[in-house]
C-alpha cells in the first residue's frame, strides 16, 4: 500500500472533478442498483474489492499447499499426514523449516513493498499512470493466479516464487485503488457507509470463495486439485470485476503536480515522505501519532492472515477444519463491520480504533495462553469468532479515523503517508516469527509477539489526543488556508 505517492492533491477551493478526464466510455452499462453507487469511482472500488477478498482466501489454501508440498520435498514421511512424524517433521528444504515458507515469503515480499511503493506512489502523483497502473497490475495478477493453476510438486518453488511477485503487485494494485478514496466525498457518515461497504464486499467474496473451496473439501477432492480449482475460480473473479471496474468505472486522472526539473521519480517520493512526515508533525502532530499507531497495528493484523496458515499446520489441522475456521471468520466480520459504524455513530471513529486494538490485543494474548498444541485446537475456533470481528470492524474504523483528521486540499499527500505507514513495517512481525519458529520456539509465544505491535499502537493512538482536537484543527487549518487563497 504506500506511496508516499499521491503527493499534493488540488489546491484551494479546486475540486476533484475540475482534475478527471472522463474516459469511460460504455458508462451506459448498469449494474444493479445495489452496486451501483452514485460516483462511478465508489462503484469501482467496490467492484475492484471482491475479487481481493476472493484472493485471500485463495491463497490461504495455496500457501497450505505449498507448505505440504515444501515437507514433501524436504523428504518427510507422506505415508501418514496425521501422524506426527508428518506434523513434527523438521527436515529442512534450501536451508529453512517448510513451516517457515510462508512468513519468509511475507517478510520478503513485505521488504520489497516498503522500498518499492514510494516510487509507485510518486508516478501516480506526478504523471497520467494512476489508472494504468489499477490497470495493468490487475492485469498481471490475472496472469499470475492463471499459471498457480497449474501447481504441483514439480512447480512449488515457481509457484512461490510468484506468490512473493503476486504480493508485491497485489499491493502496487492498492495505491492507485485507495487515490481515489478521499475524492468520495466530505461527509464523514458517507465515507464510514463507503468503507462498511467496500468492506462487507470484500468480505462477502471472501466467503463465497470459502464456501467454494469447503464444497470440494467435502466432495473429497484432494489438495492439490482443490488448490487448482481454487485458483481458476479466483482467476475469473478478477477478469470479470476487476476488469469491468478499471475499464468502466474509474476514470483517468491527470498529474497532481508536474514533476520539479531535476527531480527524479525514483527518489521524489521518500523525498515527499520525509516532508510529509515533517510537515505532519510540525503543523499536524495528531496525524503523526496516528501514521505510527497504524504503522504498529496494521503490522500485526496483515501478518496474522499469514500466521494462522503456518499456525493451523501447528494445530494439525486439515483443509475443512482449516475452512471452518475462516468461515466463522468471514460469518463474523459481517457483524463487525455493521457493529463498528453503530459505534463510531455513538461515539467517534478514534475511539472506535482504540476499542478495535483491545479487541485485536486481548485476541492474540488468548490466543497465546489457551492455544498450546494440537490438543487445544478447539479454542482456536471459539477465537476465531474475535477475529472476525476485529478484521470486520479494523478497516472501517482506521480509514473512517484518518478521513476526519486530514485538512482539505491535502488528502492525496496525507493518504501517501497513510498507505505507507500501513506497509512500513509488515515485513518484521513475520520476521520475528520465522526466527522464533527457526529457533523451535512453540508458535502460541510467537502469536503473543504481535499483541505486542498492537499495544504499541494503541500506545501511539493514544498520543494522538482528542479526535476532537485534530477535527477543531483540521477546520482552522482549512479556514487559514481558504483565506491566504482568497
Amino acid at each position: 500500500m504506500t506511496e508516499s505517492l499521491i503527493d499534493n492533491q488540488k489546491s484551494g477551493n479546486q475540486s476533484s472533478e475540475t482534475e478527471i478526464v472522463t474516459p469511460t466510455p460504455n458508462r451506459f452499462l448498469k449494474l444493479p442498483k445495489c452496486i451501483e453507487y452514485d460516483v462511478p469511482a465508489a462503484t469501482g472500488i467496490l467492484l475492484d474489492s471482491m475479487p481481493r477478498g476472493a484472493l485471500i482466501i485463495a491463497n490461504i489454501f495455496l500457501l497450505s499447499l505449498l507448505i505440504d508440498l515444501a515437507k514433501e520435498a524436504a523428504g518427510c514421511p507422506t505415508e501418514d499426514r496425521e501422524a506426527d512424524e508428518w506434523i513434527q517433521c523438521t527436515k529442512t528444504i534450501y536451508g529453512f523449516k517448510p513451516t517457515s515458507l510462508a512468513t519468509g515469503m511475507a517478510s520478503t515480499g513485505s521488504f520489497i513493498i516498503a522500498f518499492l511503493l514510494p516510487i509507485i506512489g510518486a508516478t501516480i502523483d506526478h504523471t497520467n499512470y494512476r489508472w494504468a497502473i489499477g490497470m495493468w497490475t490487475a492485469v498481471i495478477l490475472f496472469v499470475v493466479n492463471l499459471f498457480q493453476c497449474f501447481v504441483s510438486l514439480n512447480l512449488w518453488i515457481a509457484v512461490a516464487v510468484t506468490q512473493i511477485v503476486q504480493a508485491i503487485i497485489y499491493m502496487v494494485h492498492l495505491v492507485p485503488a485507495f487515490a481515489y478514496i478521499p475524492e468520495l466525498t466530505n461527509e464523514t457518515s458517507k465515507m464510514g457507509r463507503y468503507n462498511a461497504s467496500f468492506n462487507i464486499a470484500q468480505y462477502a467474496f471472501m466467503l463465497i470463495q470459502l464456501i467454494f473451496v469447503a464444497c470440494l473439501v467435502l466432495a473429497k477432492v484432494k489438495s492439490i486439485l482443490l488448490v487448482r480449482y481454487s485458483q481458476l475460480l479466483v482467476t475469473t473473479w478478477i477478469g470479470v470485476f476487476m476488469g469491468f471496474a478499471w475499464a468502466y468505472r474509474f476514470d483517468h486522472v491527470e498529474a497532481k503536480t508536474k514533476l520539479a526539473e531535476g527531480a527524479s521519480l525514483l527518489t521524489i517520493g521518500f523525498i515527499r515522505s520525509w516532508k510529509s512526515l515533517v510537515f505532519a508533525a510540525k503543523n499536524h502532530r495528531h496525524i503523526m501519532w496516528f501514521y505510527f499507531a497504524i504503522a504498529f497495528a496494521d503490522a500485526a493484523v496483515i501478518n496474522l492472515q499469514v500466521i494462522v496458515i503456518t499456525f493451523s499446520k501447528w494445530l494439525a489441522m486439515d483443509d475443512i477444519e482449516l475452512a471452518v475456521f475462516q468461515i466463522i471468520v468471514i460469518v463474523c466480520s459481517f457483524p463487525g463491520s455493521k457493529l463498528i459504524v453503530l459505534v463510531i455513530d455513538k461515539c467517534n471513529p478514534k475511539r472506535a480504533l482504540q476499542y478495535v486494538f483491545i479487541l485485536w490485543f486481548v485476541t492474540l494474548l488468548l490466543c497465546g495462553i489457551v492455544i498450546k498444541g494440537p490438543e487445544s485446537k478447539l479454542y482456536f475456533f471459539f477465537l476465531a469468532i474475535l477475529v472476525g470481528l476485529g478484521f470486520g470492524s479494523h478497516y472501517v474504523a482506521m480509514r473512517t479515523t484518518f478521513t476526519e483528521m486530514v485538512p482539505k486540499g491535502q488528502e492525496a499527500e496525507f493518504m501517501g503517508m497513510y498507505l505507507l505507514s500501513t506497509q512500513c513495517l509488515i515485513w518484521l512481525p513475520s520476521l520475528i516469527f520465522t526466527i522464533m519458529n527457526e529457533n523451535d520456539i512453540p508458535m502460541n509465544y510467537s502469536v503473543i509477539t504481535l499483541g505486542g505491535f498492537i499495544l504499541v499502537g494503541y500506545l501511539f493512538l493514544t498520543l494522538m489526543g482528542p479526535l476532537e482536537n485534530a477535527q477543531k484543527r483540521k477546520a482552522a487549518w482549512d479556514d487559514e488556508t481558504s483565506t491566504t487563497v482568497a
